[in-house]
């Protein structure tokens, strides 16, 4: 900064790194309601507010703006998930506490359940490596080992969970439960104001689903 204006390159950083985040915002709402295959550049650069042609600027197409916007999400959910200090829980406990931040996450933000049962789809086919993202998975699944070590010394959690296997039946059924819960009450015509649009009451069957079926 010199006599008080700040230097243009940091300037054009601050501008650059905004404008991307609103592409990527904009490709969380056409991706998780569109899907991959529906979903268009010019529409995520009207919601954007932005020229297609600006999105081409930072991204070299479809693909590597959901690859990008699919990183932005698993920075986020890995953010909220080891914030809980799983230690200092006994293992059933701690192990709940991981499994309601993750269907808080998705709660929160159902655009990124959708896309994640999205991705499903497509096999995983623009998931990138990101070292960012790697880093809070090691740390996440560091905290998960813990919780497991102490759970199946102790006779609590069953013995052949391994932290993968844990992570990845989370993920299905919190994504699931989110993003299809809305189809299920029309398809079954059950009460749009019965127990499965109680978001509390449900959230708590389902996280009672998943401790029975981790527990010993």
């Amino acid at each position: 900064m010199r006599d008080g204006k700040d230097d243009p390159a940091s300037s054009l950083s601050r501008n650059s790194a905004a404008t991307i985040d609103r592409i990527l915002a904009g490709a969380e709402a056409e991706f998780g309601t569109k899907g991959l295959d529906g979903a268009k550049i010019e529409d995520i650069a009207h919601v954007a507010g932005i020229s297609k042609q600006l999105i081409y600027h930072y991204f070299s197409g479809k693909d590597a703006l959901y690859g990008e916007m699919l990183a932005r999400i698993a920075r986020r959910n890995y953010e909220k998930l080891i914030a809980p200090d799983y230690d200092a829980f006994p293992p059933l406990d701690a192990l709940r506490a991981f499994f309601e931040t993750l269907f808080d996450a998705y709660q929160a933000d159902p655009f990124s359940a959708t896309v994640t049962v999205d991705q499903g789809l497509h096999a995983g086919a623009q998931v990138r490596y990101n070292r960012g993202v790697e880093r809070l998975r090691e740390t996440l699944h560091a905290q998960l080992s813990r919780v497991l070590e102490r759970g199946q010394a102790s006779g609590e959690v069953v013995a052949e969970l391994d932290v993968t296997t844990l992570h990845f039946l989370a993920v299905v059924v919190a994504t699931g439960c989110v993003s299809l819960r809305p189809m299920f009450l029309r398809y079954t015509g059950q009460d749009p104001q019965g127990a499965l649009s109680d978001d509390s009451r449900w959230r708590t069957s389902i996280s009672n689903f998943f401790l029975r079926a981790v527990r010993a």
